[in-house]
C-alpha cells in the first residue's frame, strides 16, 4: 500500500494543521496586543472561555489545555455558555482580573457579551 496512492484533500489538511495554528496564535497574539494594554493582561487572575452550540463546547474542551500551557498565565479557568457569561455573571468586582474569550463562527457570543463591557 502507498500512502501517496491515498493523497487527498483531506490529508493535506491534516498535514497543514501545524502551519495552521503557528498562523491562528500569532493572529491571536497581535490582536490582544493591539486591543488590550499589557499592564491589563498582566493583571488577567481569570480567564472565562465562552461560546453558543458547538462554539461552546470548543470552548469547555479547551479549558484543560489552558490549563496545562497557560496556567501561569492566570489562576482560573471556566468555560460558560455566552448567554450565561452576558446575564449572570457579575464582574464588578473582579472586572479587571477577567479575561472573556469569546470562541465563535458566526459572531454571535461577541454581540451577547457587548452587556457586560
Amino acid at each position: 500500500m502507498e500512502k501517496q496512492s491515498y493523497d487527498g484533500q483531506l490529508r493535506k489538511q491534516c498535514f497543514s494543521i501545524p502551519e495552521l495554528c503557528e498562523a491562528q496564535i500569532a493572529g491571536i497574539k497581535k490582536g490582544l496586543e493591539t486591543t488590550i494594554p499589557v499592564e491589563n493582561l498582566q493583571r488577567v487572575r481569570k480567564i472565562i472561555l465562552t461560546g453558543c452550540g458547538d462554539s461552546y463546547l470548543a470552548a469547555e474542551a479547551s479549558v484543560p489545555v489552558y490549563k496545562k500551557y497557560a496556567g501561569s498565565f492566570a489562576c482560573n479557568f471556566e468555560a460558560y455558555r455566552s448567554i450565561d457569561v452576558a446575564r449572570n455573571l457579575k464582574l464588578a468586582s473582579e472586572a479587571g482580573e477577567t479575561l472573556v474569550i469569546a470562541i465563535s463562527a458566526s459572531g454571535g457570543p461577541a454581540l451577547s457579551l457587548i452587556h457586560i463591557s
